[in-house]
């Protein structure tokens, strides 16, 4: 299953607040500055990250009382690189909507 974004949501505070925010732990905003993403275009993110959903299956993960989660592995792709991740989706249940929950960096093989 594809997660295309006529169903896919993904608020502009997971982004600005979250993913290109530094935190001191779990960072993932040096990762995402590295190939060309920041908080001054958070819209370049989101499009990459519908871009991303789309063009690989979305794969069942785990199904608990908050809905059903799923995994998409694959390559993010920003303005000057690229990053293996896999990101996370839920559609919570009775819902048609997949809400993003957050991505996983892929640790490189060396």
């Amino acid at each position: 299953m594809r997660i295309t974004s006529d169903v896919a949501s993904i608020p502009v505070e997971k982004l600005t607040h979250y993913l290109l925010q530094f935190r001191p732990r779990n960072d993932k905003s040096r990762l995402l500055a590295r190939i060309g993403f920041s908080t001054s275009a958070p819209q370049l993110l989101e499009a990459a990250l519908l871009r991303h959903a789309a063009e690989a299956d979305a794969v069942l993960d785990e199904q608990d009382v908050y809905g059903d989660r799923f995994v998409i592995s694959g390559k993010l792709v920003g303005p000057i690189g690229d990053l293996s991740i896999h990101s996370i989706w839920i559609r919570k249940g009775g819902e048609s909507t997949f809400h993003f929950v957050t991505l996983i960096p892929v640790k490189e093989k060396r």
